[in-house]
């Protein structure tokens, strides 16, 4: 009997260590599920946060102005995930780049014209335009910044030196007929040349340009034309082309997009944004 009893107080001590024992395990897998659960909710909502920045931008009426702050956060982000680097290959950080396309030959305008050099009423017979028929797509992504050129050549050009500031350039760009004529030939009148002159010198806020000599008559003609550059505190600026660079990034700034692709990785993080041109510029 006591053989017995050891055996059966044996034995009940063996069933509570296993109870026990399935209790802790199923305690453990709860919270491990508990915690799996958590992580898979707080991925979801930083994908979801991260997307709130470029799903408002998944539409059919997007303006040029807002590609340029869509364009600077992808470049920011790009970046960002390439900030440590080993030689010329980026640090992988765990999530991928985005790519960003503007294409601006898909398009017609309201009258026929491409949102490039012929978008605009003008001669652009010197080219090197900030969008020309070479150049109809416009990318940002890990590897290329062609749209950060955009960006770049306004810089290069607005605010160097105390010269003509951006400010002006907008001021020169929006009344561009008063000042620069589509047919230079018009500037061989002299009340146009005189019109052209005193606008400009309205908007620079003193006289640089003159017209009371022929000699000054025949330097300011040149210089609206774009034969020659305007020379200001020891520096040239060649004043039509920078101007009409403004000009064109004004309506690329006032143009409609649409986007036609939208596109996410497996984690359903965005990866790819595509814009085209739809023609509109209003």
């Amino acid at each position: 009997m006591e053989n017995a009893s050891k055996a059966l107080v044996m034995a009940g001590g063996v069933l509570i260590s296993i109870i026990i024992i399935s209790m802790l395990m199923l305690v453990i897998n709860n919270l491990t599920n508990y915690q799996q659960a958590n992580t898979t909710m707080s991925q979801a909502d930083a994908v979801a946060q991260f997307n709130n920045e470029y799903i408002p931008y998944n539409r059919q009426d997007v303006r040029g102005n807002e590609l340029i702050t869509l364009g600077n956060k992808v470049i920011d982000h790009n970046e960002m995930r390439t900030s440590e680097t080993s030689g010329n290959e980026g640090y992988d950080v765990g999530y991928a780049p985005i790519t960003l396309e503007i294409d601006l030959n898909s398009g017609k305008s309201k009258n026929g014209q491409e949102l490039n050099q012929n978008i605009l009423a003008a001669d652009f017979s010197k080219g090197n335009m900030l969008f020309t028929k070479s150049t109809q797509k416009y990318v940002a992504s890990a590897t290329i910044n062609s749209l950060k050129d955009i960006y770049e050549s306004v810089k290069g050009f607005c605010g160097t030196y105390p010269l003509i500031t951006e400010e002006m350039y907008d001021q020169m760009a929006t009344g561009i007929t008063k000042i620069f004529y589509t047919n230079t030939d018009d500037y061989d009148d002299d009340a146009k040349l005189q019109k052209a002159v005193d606008n400009f010198n309205l908007i620079y806020g003193q006289v640089l340009l003159k017209y009371d000599t022929n000699s000054n008559r025949n330097t300011s003609k040149k210089v609206l034309k774009g034969e020659s550059q305007l020379r200001i505190k020891s520096k040239n600026i060649d004043l039509r082309e920078n101007v009409y660079k403004y000009y064109e990034f004004q309506q690329f700034k006032r143009a409609r997009f649409e986007c036609t692709d939208f596109e996410t990785d497996s984690n359903g993080r965005v990866i790819k944004m595509v814009f085209k041109f739809t023609g509109d510029i209003s």
